[in-house]
């Protein structure tokens, strides 16, 4: 007698499971199986390492003849059909059929080999799944939304902020409310406060982190185990959770702060200056990242010459020396005073800040990015339409394909929902690359309207802020035996300007 084992799987207890098996059960009766074991969980069908899967896998021969489920999503919900398939042909390869009750007559098994029209339809079934998880993920992901407007303080996730705690809300209604919410922990709230104010008082993440390791403050996401570490910290001083911005799913919203806005600020501020600071002072570098070589465009870094003065100098060599095999462009550029570039740079930009053409440039770089945006948004509602209109292609050949039992025409269908994926994965790609570019011009306008503020009295980290703020890059490029050489600065904005330098 053929020996079964059912495996059965619902994502919440809510879902009917005694279904599933009762399925199982009258399909066993009605052809004479033994129904000899079940296997039941309740775990969502994306998770890959799941229990119960692991369990069904592992099966032998010895253990059943025939796995019965009750419809391909209960295996799983995963994006990739590949994984699909590794599935089913796992338990083919371990000598056990498996059949899907929604088809109740084929069953995959070694004996028999799967067919193209079964691929086909396998294919389609697996798409059906992903297509019903993108379906419920969007349904929960707007379920969400909902109640984080009417209740901005309900948990989304198991991770919850350090400075927050979770508790059960006392209004809770099954479906209309949310059944936990969070409020703030006073006690590491108070830590939270002090490492703004350390912060705030030019310590860095690490000495902030070093000091609440030796006070016994550990980070109750580390269960104990762990210390507290300098990225922690900084992703700590960066969560705008603490001043009241609350953003889920793209939404913002508000909630009570622990620390004030200016408090935050200052902090950020801080931070940022302390991060731009090499081990050695006398060395500090405020053209780090943005100072190019304008022969073989490598970075420029700072090296004391033979008499004692700090100049900027290609890395070439560098370069070389630690990837031999790579080919670079033979540098010929030659060294130039850091003192310099330094005077030269501040005093061209202060100049070039307070004139029309900066500022008529920036008018301009705005319009052009503006006008870029609109055609990528025509682009982007062009592309979407297409993307709607291969997908009901899709629908449509899908449901042809339940239909027809003709393996020419079967082929043929085939055929064309190959082609029409591939066209349905490349304008997704395309939609999302649009998507991007639109991000960045939005930011680059944003950048450019902000006030670039400045003053003579500025401190060398407060210009290293300016002209990371300022400078897309400067580059260096000076003359073969001669002492100078051209700056060239390229603004953010778009501007430039060429400057003719003496190297002396």
């Amino acid at each position: 007698m053929t020996k079964v084992i059912v495996y059965a799987r619902v994502s919440t207890s809510k879902q009917d499971l005694q279904r599933q098996l009762s399925l199982a059960k009258d399909y066993c009766t009605l052809r004479g199986y033994e129904l000899v074991d079940k296997i039941v969980e309740q775990e969502s069908g994306t998770k890959q390492n799941r229990k119960g899967i692991k369990q069904l896998l592992s099966l032998t021969k010895e253990d059943c003849d025939l796995v019965v489920v009750s419809e391909l999503s209960r295996i799983t919900r995963e994006e990739e059909f590949q994984r699909v398939f590794s599935k089913i042909d796992t338990l083919r390869d371990n000598g056990i059929g498996i059949v899907f009750l929604d088809n109740p007559d084929v069953v995959y098994s070694k004996e028999n080999p799967i067919s193209f029209t079964q691929f086909i339809m396998l294919g389609v079934k697996a798409q059906g799944a992903r297509e019903e998880l993108m379906k419920i993920r969007d349904r929960m992901k707007s379920g969400r939304v909902a109640k984080l407007k009417a209740n901005p303080y309900m948990v989304t996730s198991s991770q919850i902020s350090f400075g927050f705690e979770k508790y059960a809300n006392p209004n809770y209604i099954l479906g209309q409310t949310p059944k936990s919410l969070i409020r703030i922990n006073e006690k590491e709230a108070l830590v939270i406060r002090f490492c703004y104010d350390m912060a705030c008082n030019g310590k860095s993440c690490q000495k902030i982190a070093d000091y609440l390791n030796t006070t016994g403050n550990i980070h109750r996401h580390n269960k104990g185990e762990k210390l507290w570490q300098a990225a922690e910290v900084a992703k700590m001083l960066r969560n705008k959770l603490y001043i009241g911005i609350r953003t889920i799913e793209g939404v913002t919203h508000e909630v009570i702060p622990i620390v004030s806005e200016e408090v935050f600020n200052l902090a950020s501020e801080c931070i940022s200056r302390n991060r731009c600071i090499i081990a050695k002072e006398s060395r500090f570098n405020p053209l780090k990242g943005l100072l190019f070589c304008g022969d073989c465009g490598l970075p420029m870094s700072i090296v004391v010459n033979n008499v004692g003065k700090q100049t900027f100098k290609c890395l070439y060599a560098s370069y070389h020396r630690k990837n031999p095999n790579k080919k670079y462009k033979i540098c010929n550029n030659n060294y130039v005073y850091v003192d310099k570039v330094l005077e030269t740079v501040w005093n061209a930009t202060v100049e070039r800040l307070k004139s029309d053409e900066y500022y008529g440039k920036s008018k301009i770089t705005i319009r052009d990015c503006k006008r870029q945006m609109k055609n990528i948004e025509n682009e982007h509602k062009q592309i979407t339409n297409e993307y709607n209109e291969i997908a009901d292609d899709i629908r449509k050949v899908i449901i042809q394909l339940d239909k027809i039992t003709d393996s020419f025409l079967l082929e043929i269908l085939q055929e064309k929902y190959s082609s029409l994926k591939q066209a349905l994965d490349a304008k997704e790609k395309e939609i999302r690359r649009l998507g991007n570019l639109h991000t960045e011009l939005e930011n680059k306008i944003r950048e450019m309207r902000s006030e670039v503020k400045f003053n003579e009295q500025m401190t060398i980290h407060e210009k290293a802020t300016f002209f990371n703020k300022t400078f897309l890059r400067v580059e260096w490029l000076g003359k073969k035996f001669k002492r100078k050489g051209t700056l060239t600065i390229h603004y953010k904005n778009g501007d430039r300007i060429d400057i003719e330098m003496a190297n002396k």
